[in-house]
């Protein structure tokens, strides 16, 4: 008897720790979010309750112990979503990948708290340390549009004195520093969001 796959679509990478493998029950999915001067991204990786680790990738990342580039000045690039979903079927894995669906409800609702209480915009911005000419680190950080139109481009780069004073001044909020106790996934935030907007359209 022939049963149906079972196959999925998911809007964000954490949703794929909830997929079944067509192959084997012993297979499963693990996403890990990292956010630090080291490393910010996120880790996707396919588990086997006795070989370990079959495969992993990053979904994107930057930090001190990434490379943008292969030491001969060309540009390295980051697996593709499709290539990453391609990887996941070879284990059994059916699933496509949607931006467009809705996000999660600790997100909306993290989002509504963020606009209700006078931040207009989220974004990640890279911030340049003090008196180092290599290293810097990303934050996923919402803030007042008005009041820091600079944030607004994208990409964004920043002083770290200036992050400081903009986090002191209250016109921005370290939203890194509470996604991971949140279990929050921003793996879709590419653009400079307008808070507004993104809650209208997941209504």
């Amino acid at each position: 008897m022939n049963l149906t796959p079972l196959r999925y679509n998911i809007s964000s990478w954490a949703q794929a720790t909830e997929c079944l493998s067509n192959n084997s029950p012993d297979l499963s999915i693990s996403v890990a979010s990292i956010t630090d001067r080291a490393l910010n991204g996120q880790i996707i990786s396919v588990q086997h309750a006795l070989y370990g680790t079959l495969f992993a990738a990053a979904t994107s990342g930057d930090g001190i112990i990434v490379s943008d580039n292969d030491g001969f000045g060309n540009p390295i690039t980051w697996m593709s979503t499709e290539e990453i979903l391609n990887q996941l079927a070879r284990y059994g894995f059916y699933i496509t990948f949607k931006v467009q669906a809705h996000l999660a409800g600790e997100v909306l609702t993290c989002l509504m708290k963020f606009y209700n209480i006078g931040f207009t915009h989220i974004s990640r911005i890279k911030v340049k340390l003090e008196n180092e000419t290599e290293n810097s680190f990303i934050a996923v950080v919402t803030f007042d549009g008005a009041s820091l139109p600079d944030w607004l481009s994208y990409p964004c780069e920043i002083k770290y004195k200036d992050y400081l004073k903009a986090l002191a001044d209250g016109y921005a909020f370290n939203v890194s520093a509470i996604s991971q106790f949140l279990n929050l996934d921003w793996s879709w935030l590419t653009f400079v969001a307008n808070i507004e907007d993104v809650i209208n359209e997941n209504a």
